[in-house]
């Protein structure tokens, strides 16, 4: 997949977990706040919306949080857990993580595994199932395969 494309669906907003157990700031507060306090402490710029949700990669720099304020807090967990990827290698930029698709999946798949600790704890199989789709639907895109 070409940088541009492969750029385009860096940020996607899907989020099974929110239609369930709703946003992460209203219904998990305590946990949203820590987060939220390491990526302040950190250096992250945070950034709320109500469009998108990312964490954008910036090169020797902590990145920037692309916060939907509606997020559940899998997928907050998802994005923290691309910057603590990306810190422990030395705050890259995004066009070191599209050099190889190899790479690029084994960051998504270590996120989606953060989305789907939340899925155990609340011990909800279906969403676990869901996020699952979501992480093969992501492989398949990074790999240039049709969704």
């Amino acid at each position: 997949m070409k940088r541009k494309q492969l750029r385009r669906h860096v940020f996607l907003n899907d989020d099974p977990a929110r239609i369930k157990y709703g946003a992460a700031l209203n219904f998990y507060p305590v946990e949203a706040a820590a987060i939220f306090a390491e990526l302040r402490a950190a250096g992250v710029n945070i950034v709320t919306t109500r469009k998108a949700l990312a964490y954008d990669p910036e090169q020797g720099r902590p990145g920037t949080l692309i916060f939907d304020s509606e997020a559940s807090l899998a997928a907050l967990r998802h994005e923290t857990q691309h910057f603590r990827d990306n810190r422990d290698l030395g705050f890259p930029s995004l066009s070191y993580f599209l050099k190889s698709k190899e790479l690029f999946w084994r960051m998504e798949f270590r996120a989606y595994l953060a989305e789907l600790s939340f899925a155990r704890e609340v011990k909800d199989f279906d969403l676990g199932r869901d996020i699952l789709e979501n992480a093969r639907r992501r492989k398949r895109e990074i790999d240039g395969e049709s969704p």
